[in-house]
């Protein structure tokens, strides 16, 4: 597999802060629409 993939990505700070349980701001206007 490792010929297959150069890169990984842990998505940033708002993927870490999700993964604490902190609240996102975008995914709280989402769930407000729906």
């Amino acid at each position: 597999m490792t010929d297959q993939v150069d890169y990984i990505s842990t998505g940033g700070g708002a993927s870490l802060e999700y993964l604490e349980g902190k609240e996102l701001p975008g995914l709280t206007v989402l769930d407000a629409q729906s």
